[in-house]
C-alpha cells in the first residue's frame, strides 16, 4: 500500500514539473534551431537575434511568450508554421489582459531569405496567433516604425493566421503573400503607419479585417504597383483622420467587401489613381466627406455595388467626387448605386456639372439592381420577434440579385464575426426558430447561385451579416401604414431602415425631415428597387411621400440608437 501511495505522489511531481517546464530563450541563434511542443512554453526574456544563414523552426502546437519589450530579429530565415488544430501562439508573457502592446514583434531584416510563392520556402508564418504586439523595441526602431507585429525587409508569406489586440504594422517586402488572415481588433496608428503594408508584385487576399482603429493619415492598406487586393472583408473598422484606402498606380482592388465601416468627417473611404476598382460592394458606410475621391480622370471603375453610405456632413448618401480636370472625362460605367434612374445618381456624385474645375463623370451606363459580379448585398434589416414559448420569429427584406439562391439565418456562439450554427430558408424571409431565447443574437445572410458554403463570405457569394433588431413595436408601423400604404421596416430602428413603396405608386418622391423641420433626405424612389436609407443620429423624424404633385402628408419614423 505504501509502495503505490509513493509512486503515486511521484508521478504527480512528474505530472506537475511537466506542467511548469519552460524554455527561456535569448540572444544569438548560430545555428538552426528547432523550437518544438515539448519545450513549451518558450520565454523570450531578452532579444533573440537569428544569424545569416539559420534557419529557425517552430513546430505545431509551440507557444512563445514574450518578456515585456522584447521581439525576435531574424538575420537568416524563420519558418512558423503550425496547423489549423495545432496552431502557434505569439503572445505575452503575463498574467490576464495587458493594459497595452506587451512585446515588440517580429522584424526581418534584408539579409533573411525571402518567402516564395512557387515552394512556400523562406520567411514564412502560417496559423499562427498574435496577441498584445506592438510595444517599443529599440532593435525594431532601425525599421523605421516603432510599434508593429511583423516587420519584413524581404518578401513575407502570412497565411490562415489570427492578429488581435495589437499595433499590427504587417509589412512584406515586393512579392509577399498575405493571405487568409483574421486582424481583430487592432490598432493602425501614427507608429505602426498602416495596418498591412506590402510592395509591388505582392498579393493581399481573403483576409477579414474587423473593428480595427485607424488614426493615421497613411490608411488601412498600402497599395503599391502591380498589387493585387481581393476578396477581402472590410467589416467594422473605425477610421479617424485616415483616408482608408489609397490607390495608386496599376494595383487592383476587386471582390472586395466593405461593409459596416465608419470614416470620420475629415476623411474620405477611397482615394483613387490609376488603379483598377471593380467588382467590390460598398454599402452601410458611415462615411466622412464622400465614399470615393478620383486624383485623376482616368480610372478603370466598374461593376461596383455602391450604397447606403450617408456622409457624416451632409446626412445623405454622397459617393463620389471627380479629379479636377476641366474638359475631360472619366468613365465609371456599370456601376450599381441603388437608383434606377440617372437624376437620382446625379445627386450623389459631384463632378463638372457641380463645379467647372473638376472633370465630367460618365456615369451611363448604369446597373438598374444589383451587379451579380460584385459580392451579394447584406440582407435588408432584420427584425426578431419572441413568441413566447422560447422561440424566436425572424423576418427581413428581400435582396433583388438576380441570381439569389436563398438566405441563412444564424445563431450561437456568436463573436462579432461568426456563429456556431445556422439554418437555410431557402428563399423565404420569414424562420422560426426552437429552442432559443430572444436575447439570443441572430443574423441573416443572402447567398447566390455560386455558394458553396466553403469560403463564400470571402469569395463574394454570401453576404455580410445583417443582425436583428428584437421587434417590441406595438402600432407605429401598422397604424401609420393606412396613411400612405408606405411601409418602414423597421420602425423603430437603430437607423438602418427600409421603405417600401407599394405597386400602385410607382415612383414617388420620399422627404425626410427632423423635428425642427430641416430636410435631412430627398431621394426617388420605386417599387421595382430596394429604398435603404440611413439616420445617424437617435430621434423622431417625419416621412413625406410626394407622389403625382400631391403629397399623401406625414408619417413617423424612430430612430433608436
Amino acid at each position: 500500500m505504501k509502495y503505490i501511495t509513493y509512486s503515486f505522489i511521484i508521478l504527480l511531481l512528474a505530472i506537475s514539473e511537466r506542467s511548469y517546464a519552460q524554455t527561456n530563450v535569448s540572444g544569438i541563434i548560430s545555428s538552426n534551431t528547432v523550437w518544438n511542443a515539448a519545450g513549451n512554453p518558450y520565454i523570450v526574456i531578452a532579444d533573440v537575434f537569428v544569424d545569416p544563414g539559420v534557419v529557425l523552426t517552430i513546430d505545431p502546437g509551440v507557444t512563445v511568450k514574450f518578456d515585456f519589450g522584447t521581439s525576435i530579429g531574424v538575420n537568416g530565415t524563420i519558418r512558423a508554421v503550425g496547423t489549423q488544430a495545432d496552431p502557434i501562439f505569439f503572445e505575452a508573457d503575463t498574467i490576464g489582459y495587458p493594459v497595452e502592446f506587451y512585446w515588440a514583434g517580429i522584424y526581418i531584416t534584408a539579409s533573411a531569405q525571402p518567402f516564395d510563392f512557387t515552394n512556400l520556402s523562406g520567411c514564412f508564418f502560417q496559423y499562427c496567433n498574435f496577441s498584445f504586439s506592438g510595444s517599443p523595441n529599440l532593435y525594431v526602431d532601425l525599421s523605421g516604425n516603432t510599434t508593429l507585429t511583423v516587420f519584413s525587409l524581404v518578401s513575407l508569406g502570412f497565411d490562415h493566421c489570427y492578429v488581435e489586440f495589437s499595433a499590427c504594422g504587417l509589412t512584406g517586402a515586393s512579392g509577399s503573400q498575405i493571405s487568409n488572415n483574421i486582424f481583430k481588433e487592432c490598432t493602425s496608428d501614427y507608429s505602426s503607419t498602416f495596418l498591412i503594408k506590402a510592395s509591388q508584385n505582392s498579393a493581399i487576399y481573403n483576409n477579414l479585417i474587423y473593428k480595427t482603429g485607424v488614426s493615421t493619415s497613411f490608411g488601412i492598406i498600402s497599395v503599391n504597383k502591380n498589387m493585387s487586393v481581393h476578396n477581402n472583408l472590410f467589416i467594422g473598422n473605425s477610421f479617424v483622420f485616415s483616408n482608408v484606402l489609397n490607390f495608386e498606380d496599376s494595383c487592383q482592388f476587386y471582390n472586395n467587401t466593405f461593409v459596416d465601416n465608419t470614416v470620420d468627417e475629415f476623411s474620405v473611404a477611397m482615394k483613387i489613381n490609376g488603379s483598377s476598382i471593380f467588382k467590390n460592394t460598398f454599402t452601410r458606410n458611415q462615411v466622412g466627406l464622400e465614399t470615393f475621391i478620383l486624383k485623376s480622370c482616368d480610372p478603370d471603375f466598374h461593376n461596383n455595388n455602391i450604397l447606403l453610405n450617408p456622409s457624416q456632413l451632409q446626412g445623405q448618401e454622397f459617393e463620389m467626387t471627380a479629379s479636377s480636370g476641366a474638359g475631360q472625362t472619366a468613365t465609371e460605367e456599370w456601376n450599381y448605386w441603388g437608383f434606377n434612374d440617372s437624376s437620382s445618381i446625379s445627386e450623389v456624385i459631384t463632378d463638372f456639372y457641380d463645379n467647372a474645375a473638376l472633370c465630367n463623370l460618365d456615369f451611363v451606363p448604369f446597373d438598374t439592381s444589383p451587379d451579380t459580379t460584385a459580392p451579394v448585398l447584406p440582407v435588408g434589416y432584420v427584425s426578431k420577434k419572441d413568441l413566447f414559448n422560447n422561440s424566436v420569429r425572424v423576418t427581413w427584406n428581400k435582396n433583388t440579385e438576380s441570381d439569389l439562391k436563398g438566405y441563412r439565418v444564424y445563431y450561437g456562439g456568436y463573436n462579432g464575426y461568426s456563429f456556431t450554427n445556422f439554418l437555410d430558408a431557402a428563399l423565404d424571409t420569414v424562420m422560426d426558430i426552437a429552442g432559443i431565447p430572444i436575447s439570443e443574437h441572430v443574423a441573416v445572410t443572402a447567398y447566390d447561385l455560386s455558394a458553396d458554403g466553403i469560403t463564400d463570405q470571402y469569395d463574394g457569394h454570401e453576404s455580410w451579416f445583417t443582425n436583428a433588431v428584437e421587434d417590441t413595436t406595438v402600432g407605429i408601423g401598422q397604424a401609420d401604414v393606412s396613411k400612405n400604404k408606405v411601409i418602414v421596416s423597421p420602425n423603430p430602428s437603430t437607423g438602418h431602415f427600409e421603405i417600401n413603396i407599394p405597386a400602385s405608386y410607382n415612383n414617388v418622391m420620399l422627404n425626410i425631415f427632423d423635428m425642427e423641420g430641416r430636410k435631412l433626405i430627398s431621394s426617388t424612389a420605386s417599387c421595382l428597387a430596394p429604398n435603404f436609407f440611413t439616420i445617424g443620429q437617435q430621434g423622431i423624424y417625419l416621412l413625406q411621400v410626394v407622389t403625382a404633385g400631391s403629397s399623401t402628408g406625414f408619417q413617423k419614423i424612430v430612430v433608436i440608437r
